[in-house]
């Protein structure tokens, strides 16, 4: 398929072929200068003619970036890919001159297509032909050989394998050489054979072949094919490995053959005496030698090294330096050296003439045992050039066919009658591919064998395409080869279905995956009906087509189809084959998404160890196994192994794939992730917005991957706390992938959720259950567990709208689908309980929702140990729901246990340890212990101003919470100062109308009342209370909190009657909307009572605070904190009346409830004290009551401090009693 150049660059309109720069070779040649020349000239078309007719296979295949060049020659550079842990492919690109781009690149490939060339032992193979794609639309050939991990001899001679190797090991090398260059040279049907014309280290490769290291000559760039004995070479200079004579610039071939035979006795000497070692050779004690003088093959070019010098010496002295060298040599016995010196007087002499070619003789000099691997049979290699007639009919076939280019029969007739050619010739051509006779040249090199063996995985053409700027044209080319294609050959011709194949890849990599499935749907059903179910063909279009529905989220249908594969997989391939573990890795993936973690891990593990053991741990096939591993890790928060992994993942992509490869930005998504799910928010924020920018400028705005980015991105705002921001983006997010992928999709369905999400941040419930209900009537089929996770969180927006009923049927609805569906063990699932246990709660249904926390617990520690992070969120939340019953000790040893376990296995500052530090501090706030409260909440602001920032919504949090702290201590001054600073930051960053917000003015409203601003504090609680009706309507539960305190104001105001009014409306709505039964509605029952009493009702006061006492003890137990409350202000009423006695047996019931419950020094059983001191007074016990009271006094003196109200109240009731 050709995506670089229009038809008028490729096969222009010309009068004549030979003025075409593509087909300008096909004319006549004249006999060149030099042999080289031969191959100038040729244009691309030319150059794929010569492939086909010297048989080279074209390979789908291309080098990986990251891994570095491996060298880089004077005509090329060598890059590399990793296939397996045994073998590598690399990649010759020439450095192409605009004059004749592709003569290098030809000569090369002419002599290694030669026979005796490509099935030599000791000679690199060929093994095929790929292409690089430059941006600027230039199709450039590039070379594929088998890359030795060995390296060339230099490379080789630097490992500690080559130090091991015996005198005969070395001399088995040189053999290897040798046998190359004689089977290279030798002259057989017709040719002149081969000159290689650069013999040195760097140019000789080192492979280990069944525990033997063998060697290869390779780089042929300026070897020659000759043509025959007159021919003038033109040989490189290469020093110090060319002859003395190669100043002479052409050479026939005989010599040219003596200068190969001298560099390779230099390469010889160099193997057998210096290689491997420094500091240089030898030199006989009695030589005339100059200071730093010295003899070495490796600084060729110091002015102190007589290399140079003693090769072009006349009287060999070289060759007398080496003949000394090898008589000093200790390793070789006296028949050797013998032989030894022969053969360095036979090739190292200063006189051509005198250099031996016969190779029998020389190589049994050095090996004798060697000659039984003579290499007896040469091919005969001679390059013709095309006729314009074939050339013609060759344009005219592409031209037909629209290989190429655009399918044009008038260009076709064109040239048919321009060279006299008949059509029954075309249409021959046609039918011949037509009927699938083109020949493969692929079957038998290594290429094809790991291919077969599932080794080399299909080039991503897209990503290919995308990388050099050309999908959007490559896309548009394939369209319309495949549309020539189908109506020339039809749509069940192997090259319909490979072009087929290659479009739905490049569909897919732009997301649009529906356009996707269906094109495989088509190829597969059509395939599978010509080549059968089990073809390895029909196999790899049926595990792309379960990667498109893994991206459409269709996990049933994609779990069938990978099962389907997997099975055939191990039958046909075996465990171990690359097919069987890729889809073994699909399968993990699609557990992974439907949270059966431990599942996904096992597949995940199995692909990892076995991809490392065949392909290597660098190998990009392991990566992506080891990140999808680590992926597991991070669903079961197991952060630090997944973190770990990830990093590791990260630093090996740098030596094998591109910094903007999609993979690569997948790995730092998932680094970012795992820094958020910890807590490091700000840094997941840096790395989610670098890789936006680059998934826009590599990928493109609107592409699928870059748009999960953005959501990542939007994800870290929202656990920030940057609602506005996160809308913002979200909005963004919701639009590019209803555009992209459609408005059902499930990814353009989740964004919608995450939209949700922002909204509830802000407090804007109905918006946030709108959306959450059109994604859960939109995704019923396709997003899976997801679907009900989207569900149980529209049960929390009813649930936070005052919508109980609503909230709980749904709540249960999703619990029930969960248990039936994943089971009553799965993450999913008791999560799902966990989220209903917290909308039982706001309905005061404590006991049922204690029950879910408990169940969760037990279930999730049985399934996951006692460790697990989950764990500790359900403690956390059964120890919130133990504080909402009043149980405060069982609640203070469940946050303490919460808080010690996070600050373990978090550290002591991630934001879900600090939240357990709060939690406890409420607890400990609420049992009086206000110092150590105080502790826990200042603790909690320092370490989230530091983690989290000063703005963050928690760290506002803090500041509030502190503030109700120093208010409960009757420090209102401070506790004031702190609320004041909490309503701003609030106000700035949600709105004034915000939930949190309206919280702020709610408790700033509370502590001016406690200080007497009754004015500010009721335009306070009239201000939210009127917001609250707007916002979320009159009957919402915020909205009588809101009138509820607005009341209290008016109570302490002196306002009896407005209050009374307010109070009684409470109850009337509460039991309404609530129910009687409520804590909230009991509450209210008591201030009414309280404010009947201030206004002089005592009968109906009495009358409401039995009713009330009756339902808290029925309901709430009688040590519950509200029944208390109730009791305690029914004992004041029947005091307020003058019935002491029963009076005092209700406060004497109340204290030893509190004292069991809250403890001897707690303020509310304080008060309660108090008020049995009064009734004692009442009755006349004026002793007994003075004794108590002053026991309040200083009980209070040590535990709220002396400038407490209460003890200032209590120091006030001392000083009336004592007077006389």
């Amino acid at each position: 398929m050709d995506t670089t150049k229009s038809s008028s660059t490729y096969f222009g309109k010309q009068s004549s072929l030979a003025s075409n720069h593509n087909t300008k070779v096909f004319g006549p040649s004249a006999s060149p200068i030099r042999a080289s020349e031969r191959y100038g000239g040729y244009g691309f078309i030319a150059f794929l003619g010569l492939a086909q007719r010297l048989r080279i296979p074209f390979l789908p295949i291309t080098w990986q970036a990251p891994l570095g060049p491996i060298g880089k020659g004077g005509q090329a550079g060598i890059n590399q890919a990793l296939i397996t842990n045994q073998i590598s492919f690399a990649f010759k690109n020439f450095d192409f001159l605009p004059q004749d781009p592709f003569k290098e690149v030809t000569q090369e490939m002419v002599v290694l297509s030669h026979q005796v060339i490509r099935e030599h032992k000791h000679i690199v193979r060929l093994e095929g032909i790929c292409w690089d794609i430059k941006p600027s639309v230039q199709v450039r050939p590039v070379l594929v050989f088998q890359k030795t991990e060995l390296g060339d001899f230099h490379k080789f001679a630097m490992l500690e394998k080559f130090k091991r190797l015996s005198i005969e090991d070395k001399l088995n090398l040189c053999v290897d050489v040798g046998i190359a260059i004689r089977d290279m040279h030798r002259n057989a049907y017709q040719t002149a054979g081969i000159i290689h014309g650069d013999i040195k280290p760097g140019n000789v490769l080192t492979f280990e072949e069944n525990s033997r290291v063998i060697a290869k000559v390779a780089d042929f760039g300026f070897a020659t094919c000759l043509q025959g004995d007159n021919e003038l070479l033109s040989i490189p200079v290469s020093e110090p490995w060319n002859a003395p004579e190669y100043y002479d610039h052409h050479f026939r071939p005989e010599p040219a053959k003596k200068m190969d035979v001298y560099s390779f006795a230099l390469l010889c000497t160099w193997l057998l005496f210096e290689a491997g070692s420094s500091g240089g050779m030898l030199i006989p004690p009695d030589t005339n030698l100059e200071t730093g003088q010295f003899v070495s093959f490796e600084r060729h070019q110091s002015e102190k090294n007589l290399l140079q010098l003693w090769k072009k010496d006349s009287n060999d002295k070289l060759v007398r330096w080496i003949s000394w060298l090898v008589h000093e040599d200790g390793r070789l016995n006296s028949s050797i050296k013998d032989h030894f010196v022969r053969f360095f007087w036979s090739t190292l002499a200063f006189d051509p003439e005198s250099r031996c070619l016969e190779f029998e003789q020389l190589l049994a000099l050095l090996n004798p045992d060697r000659l039984t691997s003579v290499v007896t049979g040469v091919g005969e290699l001679i390059v013709q050039h095309m006729s314009p007639a074939k050339a013609a009919l060759q344009l005219a076939l592409s031209y037909t066919i629209g290989f190429g280019t655009i399918k044009d029969d008038g260009q076709a007739t064109f040239f048919l009658e321009k060279y006299s050619l008949k059509r029954t010739e075309l249409e021959s051509r046609v039918q011949s591919i037509s009927d699938g006779l083109i020949q493969s040249f692929a079957k038998d090199n290594l290429y094809s064998l790991l291919n077969h063996q599932g080794y080399i995985s299909s080039l991503d053409y897209a990503q290919y395409y995308r990388e050099r700027q050309l999908l959007e044209k490559a896309e548009t080319n394939c369209r319309r080869e495949l549309q020539t294609a189908s109506l020339i050959f039809g749509d069940s011709h192997p090259l319909s279905w490979a072009l087929k194949y290659i479009l739905a890849l490049m569909i897919g990599s732009q997301g649009r995956w529906k356009e996707t499935e269906e094109q495989q749907v088509q190829l597969m059903q059509s395939v599978s009906e010509r080549l059968g179910p089990d073809h390895p063909l029909t196999l790899s279009i049926m595990s792309h087509l379960m990667s498109t529905y893994i991206e459409q989220w269709q996990w049933n249908r994609s779990e069938e189809l990978g099962i389907q594969i997997s099975s055939m997989d191990e039958r046909i391939w075996g465990a171990e084959h690359p097919h069987t573990m890729t889809c073994a890795a699909n399968l993990a993936q699609i557990y992974r998404h439907q949270g059966e973690w431990q599942k996904a891990e096992r597949f995940e593990k199995q692909v990892t160890e076995t991809r490392q053991k065949i392909l290597s741990t660098s190998h990009p096939d392991t990566l992506i196994s080891m990140n999808n591993l680590a992926l597991t890790y991070s669903k079961q928060e197991r952060w630090k192994e997944s973190e770990e992994l990830t990093l590791r993942v990260l630093n090996l992509c740098q030596n094998v794939l591109e910094a903007d490869h999609p993979f690569v930005f997948d790995s730092k998504d998932n680094l970012a992730s795992i820094s958020m799910k910890q807590g490091r928010w700000k840094g997941a924020e840096e790395i989610f917005t670098e890789m936006r920018k680059m998934k826009e400028k590599i990928l493109g705005p609107e592409h699928p991957h870059t748009l999960i980015s953005m959501s990542n991105l939007m994800s870290a705002y929202l656990s920030q706390g940057l609602w506005q921001k996160a809308e913002h983006l979200g909005l963004q997010v919701v639009e590019m992938n209803a555009k992209v992928l459609g408005a059902a999709h499930p990814q353009t369905l989740i964004s919608i959720s995450n939209l949700a999400s922002t909204y509830s941040g802000q407090g804007l419930w109905q918006e946030a259950e709108r959306l959450e209900s059109q994604v859960v009537e939109k995704g019923l089929e396709t997003l899976g567990s997801d679907h009900l996770i989207i569900m149980s969180n529209q049960a929390l927006s009813y649930s936070h709208q005052g919508r109980w009923q609503e909230a709980e049927r749904l709540g249960k609805q999703v619990v029930e689908t969960m248990e039936k569906t994943l089971g009553t063990e799965h993450p999913v699932t008791l999560m799902s309980i966990n989220n209903l246990g917290s909308v039982l709660q706001r309905q005061a249904k404590f006991k049922e929702a204690e029950a879910m926390y408990r169940n969760a617990l037990k279930t999730k520690e049985h399934t996951s140990g006692s460790d697990h992070p989950d764990m500790l969120v359900f403690m956390n939340n059964l120890g919130l729901v133990l504080y909402e019953q009043g149980r405060y000790m069982e609640a203070e040893t469940i946050h303490r246990q919460t808080m010690e376990r996070r600050r373990d296995m978090l550290g002591p500052q991630h934001p879900n340890t600090l939240t357990s530090i709060n939690n406890l501090g409420l607890t400990l706030n609420h049992q009086g212990k206000y110092e150590e409260a105080e502790v826990m909440h200042r603790q909690a602001l320092g370490a989230r101003k530091i983690t989290l920032g000063s703005k963050h919504p928690d760290t506002i949090m803090s500041i509030s919470n502190l503030g109700c702290v120093l208010q409960s201590r009757g420090m209102y001054e401070g506790a004031e100062a702190l609320h004041r600073e909490a309503l701003r930051e609030r106000k700035k960053a949600l709105g004034p109308e915000h939930p949190d917000t309206l919280t702020s003015i709610n408790n700033l409203g509370l502590v001016l009342d406690h200080q007497g601003k009754y004015k500010e504090a009721e335009s306070l609680h009239e201000q939210a209370l009127q917001t609250r009706k707007r916002t979320l309507g009159p009957k919402h539960p915020d909205t009588l909190t809101s009138l509820n305190n607005l009341a209290s104001v008016f109570q302490d105001h002196g306002k009896n009657d407005a209050a009374g009014i307010a109070y009684l409306e409470l109850v009337k709505t509460k039991q309404e909307v609530l129910g009687l039964e409520h804590p909230s509605t009991l509450i209210s029952m008591n201030n009414l009572g309280l404010t009947l009493m201030y206004q002089g009702k005592f009968e109906e006061a009495e009358t409401i605070h039995r009713e009330a006492v009756q339902i808290s003890e029925k309901v709430l137990g009688p040590k519950h904190s509200i029944t208390l409350a109730n009791v305690t202000n029914l004992a004041l009423g029947l005091q307020s009346r003058g019935k002491y006695e029963e009076a005092e047996a209700i406060h004497n019931e109340a204290l030893e409830n509190k004292i069991d419950v809250l403890g001897p020094v707690h303020p509310d059983t304080l008060s309660t004290m108090n008020n049995l001191a009064f009734t004692y007074w009442g009755q006349g016990h004026q002793r007994k009551a003075l004794s108590l009271i002053q026991l309040v006094k200083d009980l209070r003196v040590k535990t709220i401090g002396e400038h407490h109200p209460d003890t200032i109240l209590a120091c006030n009731t001392i000083q009336t009693w004592e007077k006389p």
